[in-house]
């Protein structure tokens, strides 16, 4: 797979590639990171994967529904992503403030509620579904402060299947009243100009050139960013 990428990749840009970086759309265990970087390596490539990218994170920055950490933000927020391909279902919680963002364990993985098996699935899985991200948002979410945040602001949707009707009606169910406001702007959005499919890996690469800029200023030194000298 990572050969196949790399040679469509070196194609389209012209010129060979070396590094990549890896988004995830849920937590990736260290056997799978142990193995992306062995292969990388057979190939000729650097892959840092210096963080673990976590998909519905930077969907969530790439539409501007999270602002920087610059001293002025808004109130604290609840996001709720969802990855959705053909191999399985993945719905994060993301809490938000002033930038800083956490998802407090609020994940849901499941490769039997993925579009290849809602396509043939019985009212069960169905049911099951609903159950599951209904019990992914329900809400107050309290955090470390103690205090409990009572309303998911916005619905990103990531993926090859994020369209997928079948599953906005099972949102529809899961969200109740708050569905359609949700719905609203998470469609708004997968009719924008950037494909859902691609949104993550956008911004892991924004990420990443901004990275390259700040090491073209400075040097890594003892753990800390230090000025080069003149």
């Amino acid at each position: 797979m990572l050969q196949a990428l790399m040679i469509a990749s070196g194609s389209y840009l012209g010129v060979p590639l070396a590094e990549a970086d890896v988004v995830f759309p849920s937590g990736a265990s260290e056997k799978l990171i142990k193995t992306l970087r062995a292969t990388s390596s057979i190939l000729g490539i650097h892959l840092p994967l210096s963080r673990p990218y976590q998909a519905g994170i930077l969907a969530a920055h790439a539409y501007g529904l999270i602002g920087d950490f610059d001293g002025t933000c808004s109130d604290e927020q609840l996001i709720l992503t969802v990855d959705y391909s053909r191999a399985a279902l993945t719905a994060s919680l993301i809490y938000d403030d002033c930038g800083i963002t956490e998802i407090d364990g609020r994940i849901l993985h499941d490769i039997n509620f993925g579009a290849d098996a809602l396509s043939n699935s019985s009212e069960q899985v169905r049911a099951e579904m609903v159950l599951a991200l209904r019990s992914l948002t329900t809400l107050p979410l309290h955090h470390c402060n103690g205090e409990g945040v009572t309303e998911i602001s916005a619905l990103v949707f990531t993926g090859e299947s994020a369209g997928n009707t079948e599953l906005q009606d099972i949102l529809k169910e899961a969200l109740g009243e708050h569905s359609g406001r949700l719905l609203k702007g998470a469609s708004d959005r997968l009719n924008g100009p950037v494909d859902p499919l691609f949104v993550t890996s956008r911004e892991v690469a924004k990420y990443c050139w901004q990275s390259l800029e700040l090491l073209a200023t400075r040097e890594w030194k003892y753990d800390m960013w230090v000025p080069k000298r003149p």
